[in-house]
């Protein structure tokens, strides 16, 4: 199980054992007469449909963390260590190619572990062709705890190139630096490093260390583990756990594989994806909707034919045309396996129930923005101010621009009104423009949805305003008809959430608007083209 792109883990692993319940002492002992010690029922798989984020957040608290002896992973590593190639897929469709794998190296005496990982995808979306190609080296001490020491990440779009790497010092901790720069213009750049205390990754806690223990030995029944990732575009460390529910067959690309059945579910983001493991640990293949990742042969893998247009996936038609930004409720109902538990936090807005099978209806009522107050934030909300890799509300140049936006205005509302406002004309709208952070976006001045919403969090965040990165659907005008189209937009907190939308330049969002997911939420993408209107009305 090695590791590819950040949405898709290479992981499986082992159930060991089982944790003991307290034994009770009664006040007269009579030792013929012992009680049992409870024990705690093992840790059951969780089923991939309908879970939830705190169903995981759950199942990861509760994981068994995986350990092995460097000395076995050296051991094992002409097996599992070997270079492996993946396609990546949507609806058969062929959009990318993966490929990793293993090695040792010596110097001066010592024994370390490197990784050497490559990801490419190219794609169209209507007119504008997308391509992204990354490249990374991660370095581990060979000896102890397999320690992470370096990670080197390179990665190239048609408008940026980044810089990131992750370094441990001679005091223990490691330094994250991220760079980015605009192709057509180098200076234009962004830069930020921060210091990050603990240990991120071991490899003795790795999905190496899993890939040890199955190769080794044939698994029987269901097993349960937990690993260590630390996630270079973020900046931050947590887990995954794979689970193996047993042996079984798999038939794809023309051939019959035997293995196990199994899943992946990850902490950051939130996601599940089924999987099917090989007897070594590899991950043969996954799932997630129409996306398919799986294991091909060299050859296959760095073919690159015709280019698939996302947007006959990601779009689809509606007889919905009367949305106008004052209508004050939309009801619809879909055929679709629709997230469940979702933090839509603006709970006035949203009101979701769900059907029998995979149907589910929503009540999308308009945003009073007149009740909007100038309320200080409480404490919890806290993770809504925080300036992140990504979101750089802490920068001089997004405080000076953010400043300079609300100028004049009183209120927070009043605030968050002018920001709207000031990010739909400060920014050219473009499709073709994916840029990776906000600092970024306020220099090139150019994107899409992502961008405008990169933007305006980073901007209301500078001025003390919780905001956060939501993402679903909304319709627009297509020729001569209507179409539900993927999109994203901000939240904001006056005294409740409401939804804004930059891009459009709408404040309240229009009742088209429906959040499937937030920016630690991927579970939406089971969604990509799986949804079916079955009805609606609209009340002006």
């Amino acid at each position: 199980m090695k590791k590819t792109h950040t949405a898709l883990v290479f992981l499986a692993f082992f159930l060991l054992g089982c944790v003991s319940g307290e034994k009770k002492t009664p006040a007269t002992p009579k030792p013929e007469h012992k009680r049992p010690v409870p024990v705690a029922p093992a840790l059951q798989p969780l089923a991939v449909t309908g879970i939830t984020p705190d169903a995981i957040d759950g199942y990861l608290a509760k994981a068994p963390m995986v350990f092995v002896p460097m000395k076995t992973i050296i051991a094992a590593l002409p097996v599992i260590g070997k270079t492996s190639y993946t396609a990546l897929y949507i609806s058969g469709q062929k959009m990318g190619y993966s490929f990793d794998g293993w090695k040792l190296r010596k110097t001066d005496g010592k024994t370390y572990l490197v990784a050497n990982e490559s990801f490419h995808m190219e794609m169209k979306r209507g007119a504008d062709v997308k391509k992204m190609h990354w490249e990374m080296e991660r370095i581990y001490e060979g000896w102890g705890a397999g320690v992470l020491l370096k990670t080197v990440k390179t990665e190239k779009t048609e408008r940026e190139v980044k810089l990131t790497s992750l370094t441990r010092t001679a005091a223990g901790e490691y330094r994250y630096h991220k760079e980015s720069a605009l192709l057509s213009n180098p200076g234009e750049g962004t830069r930020k490093t921060i210091v990050i205390k603990g240990t991120p990754e071991r490899l003795t806690r790795s999905s190496l260390a899993v890939m040890a223990l199955v190769a080794a030995k044939p698994v029987k029944g269901h097993r349960i583990w937990k690993v260590e990732k630390f996630d270079m575009d973020s900046g931050e460390a947590s887990s995954d756990v794979v689970t193996l529910y047993g042996p079984g067959k798999a038939t794809f690309s023309g051939r019959t594989y035997n293995g196990y059945r199994g899943s992946v579910i990850s902490q950051k983001p939130h996601m599940a994806m089924n999987a099917f493991f090989s007897r070594e640990g590899y991950l043969l293949r996954g799932s997630v909707g129409i996306i398919e990742i799986r294991v091909v042969s060299k050859e296959e893998a760095m073919k690159v034919g015709g280019l698939f247009d996302i947007m006959l996936k990601t779009y689809f038609p509606t007889k919905i045309s009367t949305i106008k930004p004052s209508t004050r409720q939309l009801r619809i109902s879909f055929a679709g396996s629709f997230p469940r538990g979702l933090r839509f936090l603006n709970t006035d807005r949203y009101k979701i129930t769900y059907g029998k099978g995979e149907t589910f209806s929503l009540i999308l009522s308009l945003d009073d923005v007149s009740k909007a107050t100038n309320a200080v934030p409480p404490k919890k909300l806290a993770p809504f101010l925080k300036s992140t890799t990504e979101i750089e509300s802490d920068h001089p140049f997004i405080r000076a621009l953010a400043l300079k936006a609300v100028a004049g205005a009183k209120t927070r509302p009043q605030q968050v009104a002018r920001l709207v406002a000031f990010v739909y004309k400060y920014i050219r709208k473009s499709m073709n423009h994916d840029l990776s952070s906000a600092l970024l976006v306020a220099k090139a001045r150019i994107g899409d949805c992502t961008e405008h919403t990169l933007l305006f969090t980073a901007l209301a965040r500078s001025l003390g305003i919780p905001a956060r990165q939501v993402g679903g659907i909304g319709i627009v005008s297509a020729g001569s008809g209507h179409i539900f189209g993927y999109h994203a937009w901000p939240q904001v907190w006056l005294g409740r959430w409401i939804d804004v939308d930059p891009t459009w330049g709408q404040y309240p969002a229009d009742v088209s608007h429906i959040m499937m997911g937030e920016d630690n939420d991927l579970r939406w993408i089971q969604l990509i083209g799986r949804l079916k209107i079955l009805s609606s009305k609209v009340t002006q």
